[in-house]
């Protein structure tokens, strides 16, 4: 794993992200199909790359 300094965001940046992340993934049901794009977007409102914090399979 690449360790990456990033700026950290302000809390009511990360409400905002949080708050699409739930808008666009709510009505989702195709785990499998979706879980790499899902996670990005999970990763991406707290302003990471999920290449840098995880693995997949």
């Amino acid at each position: 794993m690449n360790t990456v300094m990033t700026a950290r965001l302000h809390h009511n940046e990360i409400r905002n992200r949080s708050h699409a992340f739930v808008q666009k993934w709510r009505e989702e049901s195709r785990e499998e199909a979706e879980a790499k794009s899902f996670w990005d977007a999970f990763f991406s409102v707290f302003g990471i790359e999920r290449k840098d914090v995880a693995v997949f399979e």
